[in-house]
C-alpha cells in the first residue's frame, strides 16, 4: 500500500510510455520497436544469452517480433521500464537494460539486463548500467540493486565495475527452467 501511494513521487509509468533517451560515449538507449526485432533475435535465439537468465531462447525471428510488439503494448501502459541498446559505431541494436522492480517507499530499484554476446568484453555493459544509475538517481532512487544467478561471474563484474557491492546470498530462491537457482544480490548506495 505505502509502495503504491509514494509512486507519484517517481512517475517511471508515465516516463516510460515513452522514454527518454540516454547517450553514452559509445551507445544509445531508446525505446526498443518492432525493427529491432532482427538484432533482438540474434542474441535472443542464443543458449549462451539466455543460460542466466530466466526465459527460454526465442525459437523463431516471428517470436521476437510478437514479443516485442507485447513489450510497446506494456510502454503503452506505463508497464515496462526497459531500454534498447544501440551501439552507435555499427549501428545494431544489442541487448536491453531497464528497471525491473520499485521500491518507491525505499527509494529503491532494481535494474536488469542483457547484451549480445558479439560485444562481450568490451565493458559496454559497464557504461550502460553506470548510465542507467546515473538516472536512478536522478529520479530520486537512493538504493540501486541487482541480482545475478550464481554462476555468472560476467554479469557480477559488471556490477563491480558500476561500484556495486555483495548484499546478500538468496539460495535456492528462483525457479527456473525447471530447476532451484541460487541468486545474489549487489547494491549500490547513490547519494543525489
Amino acid at each position: 500500500m505505502l509502495n503504491k501511494f509514494f509512486s507519484f513521487l517517481f512517475p517511471v509509468d508515465k516516463i516510460f510510455r515513452s522514454p527518454p533517451v540516454i547517450e553514452t560515449a559509445r551507445m544509445t538507449l531508446s525505446k526498443i520497436t518492432v525493427a529491432d526485432a532482427y538484432d533482438m533475435h540474434v542474441y535472443a535465439s542464443r543458449e549462451d544469452v539466455t543460460r542466466y537468465l530466466t526465459w527460454e531462447p526465442h525459437v523463431t525471428l516471428d517470436e521476437t517480433r510478437e514479443y516485442i510488439e507485447h513489450l510497446e503494448r506494456q510502454y503503452a501502459a506505463g508497464k515496462f521500464f526497459d531500454w534498447g541498446i544501440r551501439h552507435r559505431e555499427d549501428e545494431r541494436f544489442i541487448g536491453t537494460i531497464g528497471f525491473t522492480s520499485f521500491d518507491f517507499f525505499r527509494k529503491k530499484v532494481e535494474i536488469g539486463y542483457v547484451l549480445s554476446p558479439f560485444y562481450w568484453g568490451r565493458a559496454l555493459m559497464n557504461e550502460a548500467l553506470s548510465a542507467v544509475i546515473d538516472y536512478a538517481g536522478s529520479l530520486g532512487f537512493k538504493t540501486i540493486e541487482a541480482r545475478y544467478i550464481d554462476g555468472n561471474e560476467r554479469s557480477r563484474r559488471v556490477m563491480e565495475s558500476c561500484g556495486m557491492k555483495f548484499l546478500r546470498t538468496k539460495p535456492n530462491s528462483l525457479f527456473v527452467k525447471g530447476e532451484w537457482k541460487t541468486v545474489h544480490v549487489m547494491q549500490l548506495r547513490v547519494d543525489s
